[in-house]
């Protein structure tokens, strides 16, 4: 499930820890929640080649005392009617199928510290299900962003910095440390409301990756023209239409 949430960050490719400035922050940069000042309510659906169903639903509740906001996201993956099969005479035979599903809760609070510089913190809890077997855990992030001028932002997260998951079998599994920073630049081009991003992840057991995304709202506060790419060279593209205070990204 990693890096699933949010509909117009993947159109940008998930370069978004620089911007996190909606339903999607708790998992992007927790942080982010501190520049939302108002209550928001949504979900994301997605069919992956009729193999997964990846279902999210996602909640701000700002905190004007606090000068932050909490976010709350729930996040579903399931695979149904995978085969299981069974080695006879050197060929695979199918004896019946079993099921996988995994689904993380996150719970984030995010707030401006000083003037233009914000923190927050997420925690994600873990509940998945492969045939049989269970498993429980937790995992543990921190984010900074700052807003240089309205223009630039910088942003920055670390990810399960403690985390671990505890299968039925005894097992214990641990997610990947990894930091993850980013610039996004909001400004005009050619007249059109524009944000540009750019994301660097290290994690110290894979090779480093980078992610990059732009949005262009061609009619402004209406329509929205979103692109992006990876070091996986896998493109991706969005669309976004805003109508007062509902969105509809796709």
């Amino acid at each position: 499930m990693d890096r699933f949430t949010g509909t117009r960050a993947m159109a940008m490719g998930g370069a978004f820890v620089a911007i996190a400035d909606d339903l999607s922050a708790p998992y992007w940069n927790p942080a982010g929640l501190g520049l939302i000042k108002s209550h928001q309510l949504g979900t994301t659906y997605m069919s992956l080649f009729e193999m997964a169903d990846r279902l999210s639903i996602d909640g701000v509740y700002h905190l004007k005392d606090y000068q932050g906001s909490l976010g709350i996201n729930y996040v579903q993956e399931g695979m149904q009617n995978i085969p299981k099969t069974e080695n006879m005479g050197g060929t695979g035979i199918q004896i019946g199928s079993f099921d996988e599903y995994k689904r993380a809760f996150n719970l984030g609070f995010g707030q401006e510290f000083q003037r233009n510089l914000y923190w927050g913190s997420n925690l994600r809890f873990l509940y998945n299900s492969l045939d049989t077997e269970i498993a429980y855990g937790g995992s543990w992030d921190l984010g900074f962003l700052w807003d240089t001028d309205h223009t630039l932002y910088v942003g920055i997260v670390a990810r399960n910095i403690f985390s671990r998951l505890i299968w039925s079998t005894s097992e214990i599994e641990y997610f990947d440390k990894k930091v993850i920073a980013g610039v996004a630049i909001k400004e005009k081009f050619f007249q059109i409301p524009s944000v540009f991003a750019f994301d660097y992840e290290v994690n110290p057991n894979y090779k480093d990756k980078w992610y990059a995304g732009a949005e262009f709202w061609l009619v402004e506060d209406f329509f929205a023209f979103r692109f992006g790419t990876n070091i996986d060279e896998r493109w991706t593209f969005g669309l976004g239409l805003k109508y007062f205070n509902f969105t509809c990204d796709f």
